[in-house]
């Protein structure tokens, strides 16, 4: 599997992107997601590429790769679930359900991805939904009031539909 790279597209929809902001470093986010994008995750050496491109200090591209957890660092499953885990969600069980999704792809810790490149889980800080705890993100869908039965019922119909 060849490492991922900048690539001469990715080097011209992120040059595109200058002229919508005034500012260079307000295109990192978009450029992070466009890599994202194309690699499903953000490698150090990526970053690094990113940094070299867009003329700015490798702090900037990190601060902003280490704040957001829409970003991720390393391949993530098909389905990633993003588990709330600050205290109103953990008062909503939040921690059984971290421990319900481990049991139901067979996850052993968080950054894992299943065999079957289906699954990877994380536990997050907070998703700034605390009225509707616990809260799960799914990818970039917010799932709130999850609970262990809509879990299960999201993972096997993943797995019942993973050819499509």
């Amino acid at each position: 599997m060849t490492k991922p790279h900048l690539t001469d597209a990715l080097k011209a929809e992120i040059t595109k992107m200058y002229d919508k902001y005034e500012v260079r470093r307000s295109v990192i986010m978009p450029a992070l997601h466009a890599i994202q994008e194309s690699f499903g995750y953000i490698s150090k050496e990526v970053a690094d590429e990113l940094s070299g491109f867009m003329e700015l200090p490798r702090v900037m591209i990190e601060e902003v790769i280490t704040f957001y957890t829409m970003y991720h660092r390393n391949p993530v499953g098909k389905h990633h679930f993003q588990v709330c885990e600050n205290v109103t969600c953990c008062m909503f069980q939040a921690r059984e359900l971290t421990d319900h999704i481990k049991k139901l792809t067979n996850l052993k810790k968080p950054g894992e991805v299943t065999e079957d490149g289906l699954f990877s889980y994380e536990a997050v800080a907070c998703l700034g939904s605390c009225g509707t705890a616990p809260v799960v993100m799914i990818n970039d869908d917010y799932h709130e009031s999850f609970s262990e039965e809509k879990a299960t019922m999201f993972v096997e119909n993943a797995r019942g539909s993973k050819d499509e």
